[in-house]
């Protein structure tokens, strides 16, 4: 099974995509890691020497990878559930995709301080309404987590372990 994290940037998709796949014993694909790795720049420097339709070709080339290999935990980026070719593939594939629900107040407090390499945050006006803006996109995930931005990683991974037993 390949279980897919989407949520807003912040809402912790890396490290508790990092955290399940220890508890499930699978691998971690990061999207952003592997977007890095295929253009050999940084997320900024994509989307400042090749732009974003650039990077979100080579998102959704490798979400389809991943989605086909096997069982894997996905973090995928926040903008990646918000193409209606990846929710598609998603589905398609029988992936599960799980919507971390963090607070906007929480997402942007967290944005304040690691907002380096996010070519999307721009400030908070423009993040806000971007937030907004993808809000919809995450709802259509299968399994949705609301969160107060107050739990651990492993607490996050365990109640994704809960829901999915209800499901799966």
């Amino acid at each position: 099974m390949v279980i897919v994290l989407v949520g807003f940037m912040g809402c912790g998709k890396t490290i508790v995509g990092h955290v399940l796949s220890q508890r499930l014993q699978v691998p971690c694909i990061d999207l952003d890691t592997e977007i890095v790795r295929s253009f050999h720049a940084s997320i900024d420097e994509i989307f400042s020497r090749f732009g974003e339709e650039a990077f979100r070709k080579e998102e959704s080339r490798l979400l389809k990878r991943a989605l086909g290999s096997g069982s894997a935990v996905v973090a995928a980026g926040g903008g990646a559930f918000c193409r209606d070719e990846n929710r598609a593939a998603i589905a398609a594939s029988g992936a599960v995709p799980v919507f971390l629900d963090v607070p906007w107040p929480v997402l942007m407090s967290r944005l304040e301080h690691e907002a380096t390499d996010r070519p999307k945050f721009i400030d908070a006006v423009q993040a806000e309404h971007l937030f907004r803006t993808r809000y919809p996109a995450y709802l259509e995930a299968e399994l949705h987590l609301r969160l107060t931005g107050q739990e651990s990683p492993s607490e996050i991974a365990s109640r994704i372990e809960q829901q999915l037993a209800a499901v799966v």
